[in-house]
Order: C-alpha cells, then sequence, then structure tokens
C-alpha cells in the first residue's frame, strides 16, 4: 500500500471519548486508517480580527476512498433549519462552519458522511457503545458512501 506522505493526526486523540470509539468503528468497517482533524488548505473559517483564516478540520478523512466521517454528539442540524431560532453567535457559527463542509466537500468530489449520537446505541448524547448493534447502524451508510 502506498504511504502517504500526510500526519495522521492534527490534533489531540482522546480514546476515551465517544468520537474516537464512532471513528475507530468506521476505519474498522472500511479497513483503512483514516487521517483524524485532517485540514485541508483549501477548507477555511471566516477571518478572524487579524484577517487570518484558520483550517476547519475534519474528523476523519480516509483519501483513498475520497470520504470524510464527521461525528456529531445529539442531532444533525442543517443552517437552513434553524433560522428564526435564538442562538448563541458561536452555535450558530458552529452550524455554519458545518454547512461549508458539506459545500466545500462536495465542490471537491468529497463524499461526506455525517454520524449523529441519535443513529447510535445511545442515552441522551452519550452512546451506549453496543459494538454489533453500532456496526450494523454504520456499515450501510459507509458503504453506500464509497466509490
Amino acid at each position: 500500500m502506498k504511504t502517504l506522505d500526510i500526519p495522521l493526526s492534527t490534533g489531540p486523540v482522546r480514546p476515551d471519548s465517544d468520537e474516537h470509539y464512532v471513528l475507530t468503528l468506521c476505519e474498522q468497517i472500511i479497513g483503512l486508517r483514516s487521517l483524524r482533524q485532517y485540514a485541508f488548505d483549501w477548507l477555511r473559517a471566516d477571518p478572524d480580527a487579524r484577517g487570518s483564516r484558520r483550517r476547519l478540520p475534519v474528523d476523519a478523512y480516509w483519501p483513498e476512498r475520497s470520504l470524510v466521517a464527521q461525528y456529531f454528539e445529539g442531532a444533525i442540524r442543517p443552517l437552513a433549519e434553524i433560522e428564526g431560532e435564538a442562538l448563541s453567535d458561536r452555535t450558530r457559527q458552529r452550524l455554519a462552519y458545518d454547512e461549508r463542509r458539506r459545500t466545500q466537500l462536495a465542490l471537491y468530489g468529497i463524499q461526506l458522511v455525517e454520524i449523529s449520537s441519535e443513529q447510535l446505541a445511545h442515552r441522551r448524547t452519550r452512546l451506549l457503545r453496543d459494538d454489533v448493534h453500532d456496526r450494523i447502524v454504520l456499515e450501510p451508510i459507509l458503504t453506500a458512501a464509497m466509490p
């Protein structure tokens, strides 16, 4: 297999987190390691006070499959669904960045899979980590997203 000249992680890995659990299951189903917290040069945040635009990371990227996975605690809410709701500036910004990931990844031909804790075995927003159940849910989602 060809080795990639890309770092495996640009951020801290929290092995006890639900995100790590879900992305590890995805890697096992796909059969390849992902690049965790990978940041594309062309996927950027809004300019800060100095005019700098930091890179927006994705949770997991499989370059061999042109596939990205994003994990969400709770419901996945597209920006269009929240119009008129009273939200903090930070929440509104996060939703806008989620939407930016959707549109920009599609422009570059990268398939995006969004996984919510609500799709998997859970209690409130915490996962129960039922490997059998969660694999049954994730396998068709990931298989449908891969070329």
